[in-house]
């Protein structure tokens, strides 16, 4: 313990003033002797003898005041000319209700003047330890402490709450528990709530009830260390969404011990309207590229056709004129049948490439995606371009929208086939997987190292000069006469795969051709196997009545036909009229099987108005173009189901087999 300063004796007034004050000096000496753990900390004590203004000090380390600290003014008039001029009042005003009786405590945070001549922050108090009769202070005892490190502490924390509710994003504090503890002027902007409304509160008190849930399971993660950096849809106080970009995270008071999370928010509502323009645009481009494309398309398919309508209409007569042999008419049903599949596998490609649609990536073998692209792309290509297709190794599966990679590969075939003069040449096709062990650039921008599928695409034609082919990827630019193309489609070509992830080589030279080298990401992902449908042998009635509705007889007929030979007993009308009419008068049909698109009402209205009815007739309809027929549509109706046309045999005993199967278990 440090020497103690002398102290004088203060005499006897008659009162045993001069015991109490031995007394009170003993209480003292035990109190310091109890308290040596906190002096060890940085306390110096003291006692002040109010009526004489004298000062002595009792002990405590007091080396944050200097060596001269032993020498310091004995007075509390001499301790006054210590404090900063600024605080003088501060001190005063502090001790002042002590002077009044209103109080017997007293403390406050001032600066003291060094040896040194500097500055240094303190707390300084006391407690009035004996009064007058009057009531007013006699004796007070008093301790002081270093203040550097807590108001330096505090500074740096009121410097940085002015700083932070200064700045533009929205800056959030809460406990551990998710109450609000700091809300800055930028969370007000964004969310509409002032501080004083969302302190105390909690985090998730803005939310309905699902997204509460999600935001709770989120806020559970970051808990537990996990921060979340990334995008969030927030709820403002007028009940409207705000997308915001965020990172939310746990920190960590002195000890290392979790105090709170805190979050960082910026408004991207204009952001994502402007990317979601910019797709919308995309797509509106990518749609009017398609059509021209479906231009270019055209005359092939037309001649597809034709082909396919000669081998039907010539089989059929020749059955119906009975000039085959029975086992001639057996193959000439094969024919149609094939020829057939041919029209619908057209058909569906038709429709598939050239329905609006946002994209979507899904995993399939790039082995068959190309060798479907390459037979599509027969009908742009005259009959006299030979077409090659050259696989090596085992490309495997990647992630891809189907329909963009058809517009790839039928992009480039159709330059590809303009560059072959007299129509004349070869166009061939190569796909082979390969490693790239370092980024390489390209000419549409540096790929990263990885697993890549290589798709080649090499024509002998006209080739490109330096000129075009270093502008070969710019919007709009093109060599052919106007009128004659857009000038988009390579441009379209690199969205689509820089959008992959992928790049684009292009090598050409006049005469020598041109060959684009497709760099596509690969993946280790398997594409599921497809079972196979259950043969229709397996999947008889058992005379189930069925009832079919189309507006084109030749197909309501088909169907009746195909459904007796199947085991069910079938009837067919077709309108919508007549069907509630035939309902009306025999109501224990087991299903009904219905056209989509018909005059006044489509099959989805019929349903619709048959469960209205309170009638839970099972419901099949069939259509050629399935989008608006979705699960989320049908559920609502129940005992429901979607078949696309032209449907075969199998497929129909499939779909009816397991409505009915469905209901039977319901």
């Amino acid at each position: 313990m440090e020497k103690s300063a002398p102290q004088s004796e203060p005499m006897d007034d008659g009162t045993g003033s001069s015991a109490a004050a031995s007394r009170l000096r003993a209480e003292l000496a035990g109190l310091e002797q109890q308290v040596g753990l906190a002096l060890s900390l940085g306390l110096a004590f003291w006692e002040w003898d109010v009526p004489t203004g004298a000062i002595h000090r009792l002990g405590g380390a007091a080396a944050f005041l200097g060596d001269a600290f032993d020498g310091a003014p004995a007075t509390n008039t001499g301790w006054a000319e210590l404090i900063h001029p600024d605080d003088l009042q501060l001190a005063h005003r502090a001790f002042e209700p002590c002077l009044r009786a209103e109080s017997d405590e007293w403390l406050s945070t001032l600066r003291l003047r060094r040896p040194d001549g500097t500055w240094q922050w303190m707390e300084v108090g006391g407690r009035v330890v004996e009064r007058s009769p009057d009531r007013l202070p006699r004796r007070v005892l008093g301790v002081v402490q270093d203040n550097r490190a807590r108001k330096l502490a505090e500074d740096a924390v009121l410097r940085d709450a002015e700083l932070l509710s200064k700045v533009s994003a929205a800056v959030i504090c809460s406990d551990m528990d998710g109450v609000v503890t700091y809300w800055n002027e930028g969370a007000a902007r964004l969310y509409g709530y002032s501080a004083s409304e969302r302190l105390g509160k909690s985090l998730f008190s803005p939310y309905g009830p699902e997204r509460r849930l999600a935001a709770e399971a989120a806020f559970e993660d970051i808990r537990h260390g996990r921060a979340f950096d990334g995008e969030w849809q927030g709820q403002r106080r007028d009940g409207s969404s705000v997308w915001v970009e965020a990172r939310v995270s746990m920190f960590r008071d002195a000890q290392g011990r979790p105090a709170g999370v805190i979050g960082i928010s910026h408004d991207i509502s204009e952001r994502r309207r402007a990317e979601a323009e910019r797709r919308h645009l995309e797509q509106q481009l990518f749609q009017a590229q398609k059509m021209e494309t479906v231009g270019t398309l055209a005359g092939g398919i037309a001649h597809d056709f034709n082909n396919i309508l000669t081998a039907i209409l010539v089989h059929a007569e020749l059955g119906a004129n009975g000039e085959l042999t029975p086992a001639r008419t057996q193959e000439a049903f094969c024919q149609i049948r094939q020829a057939s599949l041919r029209a619908k596998d057209l058909v569906k490609r038709i429709l598939t490439f050239t329905r609006p649609q946002e994209p979507e990536r899904r995993l399939v073998s790039a082995t068959e995606l190309l060798r479907d692209a390459a037979k599509f792309s027969r009908a742009i290509v005259p009959s006299t371009i030979d077409i090659q297709l050259e696989i090596s190794g085992e490309p495997g599966e990647i992630w891809v929208d189907t329909n963009q990679f058809h517009q790839v590969v039928l992009n480039l075939v159709s330059n590809a086939s303009q560059a072959m003069t007299d129509a004349q040449g070869q166009l061939s096709f190569r796909l082979e997987p390969r490693q790239l062990v370092a980024p390489r650039l390209t000419s549409t921008g540096e790929v990263p190292a990885g697993s890549y599928l290589l798709l080649a695409v090499r024509d002998n034609g006209a080739g490109m000069d330096n000129e075009a082919r270093q502008r070969a990827f710019e919007p709009f630019f093109t060599t052919k006469r106007v009128g004659e193309g857009t000038g988009l489609g390579l441009s379209i070509v690199q969205g689509i795969v820089h959008s992959h992830g992928g790049g684009i080589e292009l090598a050409s030279a006049p005469g020598d051709g041109t060959t684009f080298v497709i760099y596509w990401p690969a993946t280790a992902e398997r594409a599921p196997l497809s079972s196979a449908p259950p043969s229709s042998s397996t999947l008889r009635g058992r005379g189930q009545r069925v009832l079919v509705v189309d507006d084109e007889h030749a197909v309501a007929l088909a169907a009746r036909l195909a459904l007796e030979s199947l085991g069910y007993v079938a009837k067919c009308v077709t309108s919508p009229e007549e069907f509630f009419e035939e309902l009306a008068r025999s109501p224990n049909y087991d299903l009904a099987l219905l056209d989509h698109t018909m005059p006044r009402m489509t099959g989805l209205d019929v349903a619709i108005q048959l469960r209205a009815a309170g009638d839970e007739l099972p419901i099949i309809i069939a259509s050629g173009d399935g989008r608006h027929l979705t699960s989320e549509v049908l559920k609502p109706i129940g005992h429901a189901a979607a078949l696309r046309k032209p449907f075969e045999m199998e497929q129909l005993a499939e779909a009816v087999s397991r409505l009915l199967a469905r209901r039977r278990h319901d």
